[in-house]
């Protein structure tokens, strides 16, 4: 009978695409690996050493309705694409539902952010007084980046302008991009509205470093999602999970996590 089948497979499936290239989801009561890293309120650890935060709760309680454990993996976001893309992580939370992104992986609807928008060192905004990113070309300003973050269609755009591309710092950790700010070895970065907030609060640099008025992106026009490796997950997985998350929509789960980091 297995013969039978397999033959079948070898007709319906295009030429591209063998038996073997169709994830087997995994058993329920396995463990699914977690991409995380520190980026309050959506993933960090708290003063007792245990990894909290909206995402991973969110994707721990969704999962285990499910019937599944998570493993948490740290690492940094381009890795965790890499990881995603080859199957090395099965799922990667807080990403933006890109063409490109969808080659290698499947969304959920999506979910919970805050808007991108532009942080500047108050000593920059002497200087400088921005309306939108693109009036950045040019001036000088020095903006730093992570590297492999995608931060919405215009500023994708905007890399194809070298007067602009030539003006960014990119470095992998977005910690070390508040402390070159805060040491005046670049003038601002792009970051979450929320996380942005939360780390100033947490590195002392509230007054050096602010948030503009300038966003980025925002997130009912450019939405992001959990992202699931299609080398580990199916489709019929991501589709129980975007039910499994409604329901806890409409039974106030999701909410009351929400509101434990507001």
């Amino acid at each position: 009978m297995r013969f039978h089948i397999f033959i079948l497979l070898l007709f319906v499936l295009p030429p591209s695409i063998s038996p073997q290239d169709i994830p087997v989801d995994p058993i329920p009561g396995s463990t699914l690996r977690v991409r995380w890293n520190e980026d309050p309120p959506y993933s960090m650890t708290n003063s007792e050493g245990k990894i909290v935060g909206i995402d991973v709760e969110l994707i721990q309680v969704t999962l285990g309705l499910m019937g599944y454990k998570i493993d948490l993996v740290k690492m940094p976001f381009a890795r965790g694409l890499e990881a995603l893309k080859g199957g090395d992580i099965d799922i990667l939370p807080g990403a933006f539902i890109t063409s490109e992104r969808q080659v290698y992986a499947l969304f959920s609807d999506p979910g919970f952010s805050s808007r991108n928008v532009l942080f500047i060192t108050s000593s920059a905004l002497k200087k400088w007084q921005f309306i939108k990113l693109s009036d950045l070309t040019g001036t000088g300003f020095r903006l730093g980046v992570q590297i492999g973050v995608s931060y919405g269609r215009e500023f994708e755009l905007l890399l194809k302008n070298i007067n602009f591309s030539n003006q960014l710092s990119p470095v992998s950790e977005r910690i070390q991009l508040w402390k070159m700010a805060a040491l005046g070895r670049i003038d601002g970065l792009i970051a979450d509205e929320l996380t942005g907030k939360y780390e100033l609060a947490q590195l002392g640099l509230r007054e050096q470093i602010l948030p503009t008025p300038v966003i980025v992106s925002e997130v009912e026009s450019e939405p992001v999602g959990v992202a699931f490796s299609k080398k580990t997950v199916s489709l019929s997985f991501v589709e129980l999970y975007n039910k499994t998350q409604s329901r806890m929509n409409n039974d106030g789960t999701t909410l009351n996590i929400l509101e434990k980091y507001r």
